[in-house]
């Protein structure tokens, strides 16, 4: 398994300019938009793993999952809760004018 040491996620000029997020929301954002870049992709983590990458809190990056969700950039589509893992797909990608979902995202 790969350490967080040698992980890594990039953060888009559109996502600040045009989606207007910064600090933990701009990471966390990333790093699901990093997992969706297509329309078949999710990302599928724990929040510790999140928290993790950005150096935030659990309770960090809850807050911030749940700000993006209001402001309709990441949709929940489920969690399982014996490994305590959620599900995220990033509905919006400014830079190519399209919704990164699909019809499974969608309907849950």
């Amino acid at each position: 398994m790969k350490s967080i040491r040698d992980s890594y996620f990039v953060v888009q000029g559109w996502m600040t300019v045009e989606l207007g997020l910064s600090g933990l929301d701009l990471m966390v954002y990333a790093i699901i938009w990093g997992y969706c870049q297509n329309t078949q992709s999710y990302f599928y983590g724990s929040r510790q793993y999140i928290a993790d990458m950005t150096g935030a809190s659990v309770r960090g990056v809850q807050k911030s999952l749940q700000k993006l969700q209001d402001k309709g950039l990441i949709i929940n589509i489920g969690k399982h809760s014996e490994t305590n893992t959620i599900k995220y797909v990033a509905s919006k990608s400014v830079n190519e004018g399209t919704e990164c979902t699909d019809q499974s995202a969608q309907s849950a």
